[in-house]
């Protein structure tokens, strides 16, 4: 099974995080001090995340495997997606660099003019 690394902590990434977790291996990541604690806590005290489509019915429940300030876990994920802004991509790529596994795919929504060369710089 695809394992997907989804990387922020607000709303973009608990959306993303809900949606791939009904169908993949789903880790996020967030590193901003106990955010990763907390979310990970709302999510054991429901049982799940759920998404819900504005003017219908259609709701998307999952539990993520994963809610985590470590980084290693990227060592076991074949996508790593970022969903923060700008301002944090090259925190996140610093601490992700030592444990990425060969061959992972990076994604970084909103990518910013210049992010493939922080990309290079920090990751080689």
């Amino acid at each position: 099974m695809t394992a997907v690394m989804v990387c922020g902590g607000g709303n973009a990434a608990q959306v993303v995080t809900c949606l791939f977790g009904a169908r993949y291996k789903v880790t996020a990541l967030c590193l901003h001090d106990d955010e990763a604690a907390r979310w990970s806590q709302e999510v054991q005290k429901k049982g799940y995340m759920s998404c819900k489509f504005m003017s219908t019915n259609k709701e998307i429940r999952s539990t993520p495997d994963a809610i985590t300030k470590d980084p290693s876990f990227a060592s076991k994920c074949d996508i790593i997606l970022f969903t923060m802004p700008w301002s944090f991509h090259q925190q996140y790529f610093e601490a992700l660099a030592p444990h990425v596994k060969a061959g992972a795919v990076f994604a970084v929504m909103p990518a910013r003019s210049g992010c493939d060369f922080l990309f290079k710089k920090v990751m080689g």
